[in-house]
């Protein structure tokens, strides 16, 4: 459709043109109506709308804005007619199209991003929200996709969380190296003096007791620098690592029926499972430390084509805008959002605390 300039002047007429290259007068026109369409066309995100038809060869690209252009290197003229598949490559993420196709079947909106590709061939990650157009029946007669180059952003968020964890290692690596290294001394004098006075039965025994609290303190130490050091999933195993997790932690149990893990996150690259692992890994240890919880079981289901992981505890549960809880939050609901998943936290002060991580898979 087109729709000629207002009396003004200045507004580019708005032209949705189709496969067939056929052209219709707009519904509306009017002052108004202008400027919305030059509020699209001036927008600096890249707006795509493409026909309801989802199966290919649809849903088939009706028009852009000049924002794609500048995101993608492709004109106005080289994509009407083609899918938004074209910007798909070898990188574009499975777990993301299958999310995709999901909402969009069922006419729900959906919000996502993957890495695409430009026209020049270099990959970026684009950031879309997707949200269906109705007739006055209710038909879905369109699909409105608004796109962000996120790439930048993304890099730099993904370097604070690198250097975060390379903090933890290396504070890991500090207090085994001095702590532990000082508990360990102190331990072998403790030994030595304990020969000497082996016959005084009652010095004996304090010495013992107290080279058990070296023992303990040592033990304490090791379990915390293990708990900051990254998790090795270069094998791809998350099943291990929360295995492993549960292994370092007293009064944790893992429960997992009738799922497996790594097969349905088999199309998953090392960087999202450790995501994954470090939101639970953070719910668990949050259960530990401050809500002073005695069981704590994490657990995964299956439904419909969503992964959900929980960890549950029986603790005080928390106020969740508390200064002390909403950084650890926003951080794993952060990462939750990294893989395309959704975090949900349930809590009741004196009851325990659920948080769970939905995955599209």
């Amino acid at each position: 459709m087109s729709v000629p300039a207002n009396e003004g002047g200045g507004v580019e007429p708005l032209s949705f043109t189709d496969y067939n290259g056929r052209s219709d007068a707009a519904p509306e026109s009017g002052p108004l109506f202008s400027i919305l369409l030059k509020a699209v066309e001036d927008a600096s995100e890249a707006i795509v709308v493409t026909e309801a038809q989802l199966a290919e060869p649809g849903p088939r690209i009706l028009w852009v804005n000049p924002a794609f252009t500048e995101i993608t290197g492709y004109e106005r003229d080289e994509v009407v007619g083609r899918t938004p598949r074209l910007l798909q490559g070898p990188k574009t993420e499975p777990s993301v199209l299958r999310r995709l196709r999901k909402r969009l079947r069922a006419g729900e909106r959906f919000e996502g991003e993957a890495i695409n590709y430009r026209k020049d061939g270099s990959p970026f990650v684009n950031h879309w929200s997707i949200a269906p157009i109705h007739n006055d029946t209710g038909t879905i007669e369109y699909w409105v996709s608004i796109q962000r180059d996120v790439t930048e952003k993304r890099r730099l968020e993904r370097e604070v969380l690198r250097v975060q964890e390379e903090e933890r290692r290396r504070i890991g690596r500090d207090l085994h190296d001095s702590v532990g290294s000082d508990l360990v001394s102190a331990g072998m004098l403790l030994d030595n003096v304990l020969e000497q006075y082996a016959e005084d039965e009652t010095l004996a025994g304090r010495l013992q007791n107290v080279r058990a609290a070296i023992k303990r303190g040592y033990d304490d130490l090791r379990k915390l620098t293990q708990g900051l050091s990254p998790v090795d999933l270069s094998e791809g195993s998350l099943t291990v690592a929360l295995e492993t997790l549960v292994a370092q932690m007293s009064g944790v149990g893992l429960e997992i029926r009738g799922v497996d893990l790594d097969a349905m996150l088999a199309d998953w690259d090392v960087e999202s499972l450790a995501h994954v692992y470090w939101i639970v890994k953070e719910a668990t240890v949050n259960a530990l430390q401050h809500a002073e919880a005695d069981v704590i079981t994490i657990s995964a289901r299956q439904a419909n084509g969503t992964l959900t992981l929980s960890v549950e505890d029986d603790g005080q549960g928390f106020v969740p805008d508390d200064e002390t809880t909403g950084w650890g939050l926003r951080t794993m609901a952060y990462r939750a959002d990294l893989v395309g998943g959704e975090l949900e936290v349930e809590t009741k002060p004196g009851i325990g605390t659920r948080v769970s991580c939905r995955l599209s898979v």
